[in-house]
């Protein structure tokens, strides 16, 4: 009897304390917090904030596009995550990351970044030049697959093509906001298999790399003789040619997690963007004929459609510390959000047909939209992806060889908006993917 006394009033404590500091939350975020004079959303959940909105709205980018129509001035938008926990965003980018550069970078990842930024040399001009006849070799391939398809079937389920199944489930959640992933449904198992699966396969292949890279070492090859053209080896490569002793070398799990992160940052973007592409060529048959091989064209279909239809959903950094931003006070701990969404669709700085296909407009952009902070796919600053270029270069080489290959229909018509997505999602995707038929350019 004295026990179960005793865990009555044990349950009573922790349950005031819980009251207690949700109520001293409540009345902080209310009267005392700098950021209680920003303009934001007000239908918050009491305890799950904007989440329940969030899932409600059937897109990854809203509601934040909405709020952002709302509020298209506001440099900061309030509003509040899971736990009633502050979190901003922002429409104006430059604004909020100029800022804090100028604090000393407390929203970086210091020595992670530092170490990805030695894989510059990957991603040079003349690496990707010497990377391109293994680009086209592959699209090539994939272009013989699609015929061979086409021969033997009826149709081809288009998104299946740039979504290998327990990558594209491992890739889904990796950075995923919502904790998801850990309820006892279906797509979790689906999650957790692959997540184990993916980190094994890439370990068995970086143990397979490093024995040729300490032969070329000990034969006496320079660093440069030393670095293949994939990833991979390149890795491996800066690893056993550090040239500064071992304070420069990475270990066997630091390979292996850069190697998951160019993985998560790479393929879902360049396989979105090419579903969103394809989507965009059947809604727009009226392009030009050259367009598959006009560059000028072609940069500017490939620039509109990472615009239009941004692969990636959000940036988010939490900081460091105590930092002041366009006269706002962030407190350590507070959650940015930068949404691409927000200013890639934004009509203060891209008009007001914004929300509209038009390739041409890059040809005379004005006001805001020629600066490079008005398109975020990649980041910008000295946080933009080091990927950029090759990313460019891949998706083009694709497009080049698809759309002077095959022509593309609708199996059932439907327009951009009308496309149902996965939602919650740390990537702009389709649900259930894109049914696409596929057709031999005549002759």
């Amino acid at each position: 009897m004295p026990t179960l006394v005793l865990s009555r009033h044990l349950l009573w404590v922790l349950t005031g304390l819980f009251l207690l500091q949700f109520v001293a939350r409540h009345l902080h975020q209310l009267f005392i917090s700098p950021l209680r004079h920003l303009s934001g959303p007000k239908d918050h959940h009491f305890l799950l904030g904007q989440t329940v909105n969030q899932l409600r709205s059937g897109s990854p980018n809203e509601p934040y596009l909405s709020w952002m129509r709302k509020w298209p001035k506001a440099d900061l938008i309030r509003y509040f995550n899971v736990g009633n926990s502050d979190a901003v965003l922002s429409p104006f980018l430059k604004r909020l990351v100029a800022g804090i550069v100028g604090m000393g970078l407390v929203f970086a990842e210091g020595n992670e970044h530092k170490k990805q930024r030695r894989l510059s040399g990957l991603f040079s001009s003349g690496h990707l030049k010497a990377l391109l006849p293994v680009f086209q070799d592959k699209v090539h391939h994939l272009s013989r697959l699609l015929g061979q398809i086409i021969e033997t079937e009826d149709g081809v389920h288009y998104h299946k093509v740039f979504e290998p199944a327990g990558v594209g489930q491992f890739l889904t959640a990796i950075n995923g906001i919502f904790p998801i992933r850990w309820l006892p449904v279906e797509a979790s198992r689906r999650f957790i298999q692959a997540n184990k699966a993916i980190p094994n396969q890439l370990t068995d292949i970086i143990h397979d790399r490093i024995p040729s890279v300490k032969a070329r070492k000990v034969a006496g090859m320079d660093a440069k003789s030393g670095k293949a053209g994939d990833l991979l080896t390149y890795l491996v490569a800066e690893n056993y040619f550090a040239g500064n002793g071992d304070s420069d070398r990475w270990s066997e799990e630091d390979i292996l997690n850069q190697t998951l992160s160019f993985l998560a940052a790479g393929h879902e973007t360049t396989a979105g963007a090419c579903v969103w592409a394809t989507q965009l060529l059947i809604e727009h048959p009226d392009k030009p004929a050259d367009s598959g091989t006009s560059l000028p064209y072609l940069n500017n279909f490939v620039r509109e459609v990472l615009r239009l239809q941004c692969p990636a959903i959000n940036i988010a950094r939490e900081a460091a510390e105590d930092v002041r931003i366009q006269g706002t006070l962030l407190r350590k701990g507070t959650t940015v959000v930068m949404q691409q969404a927000i200013v890639q669709r934004n009509p203060t700085i891209w008009g007001p047909d914004c929300d509209e296909f038009n390739p041409n407009r890059w040809d005379h952009l004005e006001g805001d939209a020629p600066d490079s902070w008005a398109l975020m796919t990649f980041s910008q600053g000295l946080r933009v992806s080091i990927s950029k270029a090759m990313f460019m270069l891949e998706f083009k080489v694709i497009l080049i060889e698809l759309v002077s290959k095959f022509d593309f229909e609708a199996v059932s018509p439907v327009k951009m908006n009308e496309i149902k997505l996965i939602n919650p999602s740390a990537l702009l995707r389709p649900e259930g993917g894109l049914r696409v038929r596929v057709n031999n350019v005549a002759d």
